[in-house]
């Protein structure tokens, strides 16, 4: 599993920007402190997201993709959207993470 996490962090490729980055890093956070959370007992809450960790991971690494992708398009023509929309893709993970730690925190 941690090995992911290392895929997740280094997969985006060299010419990546700051906001390509960010939404790895948060969406890797998010990814990590959900499957400490789980490995401690605790539920996931999030309806969309899939029972097993596999599917988690994978579900993960395809949104990721799909809004890093949905980013790379809009930057050209219309760059305050696609920054807006790294910028919400960033804080919604951070938030996730976060609140997964806080979760965590609360439990022990």
């Amino acid at each position: 599993m941690r090995w992911l996490l290392v895929l997740l962090l280094v997969a985006s490729p060299v010419q990546a920007d700051w906001f390509e980055t960010g939404l790895v890093l948060s969406s890797g956070a998010d990814l990590g402190t959900t499957v400490v959370a789980l490995d401690r007992g605790l539920v996931e809450q999030n309806p969309f997201a899939p029972e097993s960790i596999e599917a988690m991971v994978a579900f993960k690494v395809v949104g990721t993709a799909a809004v890093i992708g949905i980013y790379r398009v809009l930057k050209p023509r219309h760059p305050g959207l696609a920054k807006a929309l790294a910028i919400i893709g960033i804080v919604a993970w951070s938030f996730a993470a976060g609140w997964n730690v806080y979760q965590i925190r609360e439990q022990t």
